[in-house]
């Protein structure tokens, strides 16, 4: 039995949840138990209340002593996880601070970000520290790749029992599906122009919006938006329900690490997709037919369009997301090379 500690960022992470949480019952029954010490303080959060609108520098003290907290919050982990046979590292233990030089066992780092663009001297030190990389796309490897020799891409794998087609008949309305947190909702509100054109011209359509914050749309409607707050079993239903999936992202380095999780997810539930196409989007676009690509407003208008016009073509390219799904991003796919690494560690 090997036994592995997996340092997290929190339990309300995504990350945490899909790069290493979901994969824990099914590495065990591998016989490779994983014991999860997630932070109690999320590495990247700021100071609480107003405070953490205040410019730093100006109450450096202030900052400097809540990293000292985070710091401090961290360190039983750090000595727990010297008791197992390695470590799996999902982000990093403390913004700004080196603590991985702590860790004595085997690291193995796991990324799904391009987190070295905030803070690339402590993710390059972690990088070279770490005896393998998990790269959640080419992007990233590619990167890390520079630093460390030993980097294997690991795709955040998509629990295909969970996420799948709904049985149900649909109720009328074309709906257009978008789920993220406030913290992504920018790239939703920039192709407002083209949601508002397609959604004021058919009136049977609607967008929902699956996150912790409201959208404040200036040209769309408040009758023709669905919010609902996040949950897991709330944007499964919702996601479930719609006719098609979007993901809209801007074109630059930290897009491109993106994992494509949403489009994803979409895919799983049969839907087809309409995607920005930006690092591994593209990459899952090239897999087959399974949607379009948005390059500009006039790109998302007329996608919406096609998919509104085309429900039999739709299902055909929902078919052809799921089955790329089981084939290239589902849990049992991706745990398989995880148990390979964790073996041969």
């Amino acid at each position: 039995m090997i036994r592995i500690s997996a340092i997290t960022p929190g339990i309300n992470v995504p990350s945490s949840r899909y790069r290493v949480r979901q994969y824990i019952p099914v590495l065990n029954k591998a016989g490779i138990t994983v014991s999860e010490f997630p932070s109690k303080i999320n590495y990247s959060s700021g100071l609480p209340g107003f405070l953490g609108r205040v410019k730093q520098s100006y109450i450096f003290p202030v900052s400097a002593s809540w990293i000292g907290v985070k710091t401090i919050s961290r360190l039983s982990d750090i000595i727990k996880s010297n008791q197992y046979d390695a470590v799996w590292l999902n982000r990093i233990i403390v913004s700004s601070v080196f603590l991985e030089k702590f860790i004595n066992r085997p690291l193995v780092y796991d990324i799904d970000d391009a987190i070295w663009i905030n803070n690339e001297r402590i993710i390059s030190k972690i990088g070279k520290r770490a005896e393998i990389i998990l790269a959640g796309n080419t992007f990233i490897a590619e990167w890390f790749s520079t630093i460390n020799a030993n980097v294997r891409i690991i795709p955040t794998a998509i629990n295909t029992e969970w996420f799948k087609p709904s049985d149900s008949t649909s109720d009328g309305l074309f709906k257009i599906v978008w789920t993220g947190s406030s913290q992504t909702i920018h790239y939703l509100m920039s192709i407002e122009k083209a949601l508002a054109s397609f959604l004021n011209e058919r009136r049977n359509s609607l967008l929902i919006v699956i996150s912790d914050s409201y959208p404040l749309f200036k040209s769309i409607k408040p009758e023709r938006i669905r919010f609902i707050k996040w949950t897991p079993i709330d944007e499964l239903s919702a996601i479930r329900g719609a006719q098609v999936g979007i993901m809209p992202l801007d074109n630059s380095p930290w897009e491109r690490g993106k994992c494509s999780f949403k489009m994803l997810q979409y895919m799983a539930c049969g839907l087809p997709v309409l995607v920005s196409p930006v690092g591994m989007n593209t990459e899952v676009l090239s897999k087959d037919d399974v949607g379009l690509a948005a390059f500009k407003d006039d790109d998302w208008s007329s996608g919406l369009e096609f998919f509104y016009k085309n429900p039999d073509k739709n299902k055909i390219l929902g078919i052809n997301g799921r089955l790329v799904i089981e084939k290239y991003y589902c849990l049992d796919i991706v745990v398989k090379l995880l148990v390979d690494i964790f073996l041969n560690l």
